[in-house]
Order: C-alpha cells, then structure tokens, then sequence
C-alpha cells in the first residue's frame, strides 16, 4: 500500500513540476517575445547546471565513479522506471548511453494544457536546454546529441549521450 501511495505522489509531484514549467515559461515568451525566450533558455540551463552539480556532489559523496553508468543508475529523479516514462535503453557502460524515450509525462502534459505548437516551443525548449546542461555539469566530458524528440515531432526522442575521457 505504501508503494502505490508512494508512486502516486511521484506522479502529482511530477506532473506540478510540469505545470510550473509550462505556465513560467508561456508567461515568459508571450510577455517579453524574444528576451523572454533568451531569458527562459538560460534559466532551463542554470537548472539543468544545478541538478548536474548536485548529483555529482551526491556520488562522489557515495564514493561512485562520475561517469554515464553512475549517473543513469543513480539518477536524481525517482519515477524514472515507473510506466509514466516508457523506454528503451540499448547501451549503457561508463561512457556511454543510447536510449529511446516513447512515452514523456511531461510532454502529455505540456500537449494537453497548450497544445502541439506549445509543446513544440516550450517543450523544445527545455529538451534542448536541460539535458546538455545537467548532464555536461555532472562531467563535463558527456556530450548529448537528440536527434529525436517528441517535443519537435518526432514519434520518440532519441538520447544519445557520450563520454569522452580526457587522457
């Protein structure tokens, strides 16, 4: 019983931060048009930055190697394996990660409050913005490459997410 209350507060929990997202930035774009749109961007990046600083914080605290495995093993945000998220991870080791996302709770529910042209520019926003910046500041030998995303059409999004050691 506890499990399923639990979920079902992840699921509220998420679906608010989703929400939040979506009226911020419409408010954002529709009162101040292009520096609305600058200022979102950076603002999706600064908290991509900041999740990505946090979770490293975290592993290294837990004594884990700061690589792709440890980060999507470990990841910061619980859920992430529930239904609300279908996908499919076709390679995971410490440098790299090839997945393919079909089903987005935040994307349903940025189509359903605005609609498909909403989607496209908000949601298109944060795809682009968020995942380079939280996983780049996390280590900043991952480089992320989303050749498909839902938020721009695409039937899934496709991550592509690489780790390049320095020697």
């Amino acid at each position: 019983m506890a499990d399923s209350k639990q979920d079902e507060d992840l699921v509220v929990m998420s679906e608010m931060i989703a929400k939040l997202y979506f009226h911020m930035a419409k408010e954002m774009l529709d009162s101040f048009g292009t520096e609305g749109e600058a200022a979102l961007r950076r603002a999706v990046q600064a908290f991509g930055r900041d999740r990505g600083a946090t979770l490293k914080k975290r592993h290294q605290a837990n004594e884990l190697p700061i690589n792709v495995r440890s980060l999507f093993e470990q990841y910061d945000m619980p859920g992430t394996d529930s239904s609300r998220f279908r996908r499919t991870t076709f390679k995971l080791d410490e440098n790299t990660r090839q997945s393919e996302t079909y089903v987005c709770h935040f994307c349903e529910i940025w189509e359903e409050l605005g609609g498909v042209p909403a989607l496209r520019s908000l949601g298109q926003i944060y795809c682009n913005e968020f995942h380079p910046a939280m996983w780049g500041e996390y280590d900043p030998d991952i480089k992320v490459q989303l050749p498909k995303l839902m938020t721009q059409g695409d039937e899934h999004c496709r991550f592509e997410v690489h780790r390049t050691p320095k020697s």
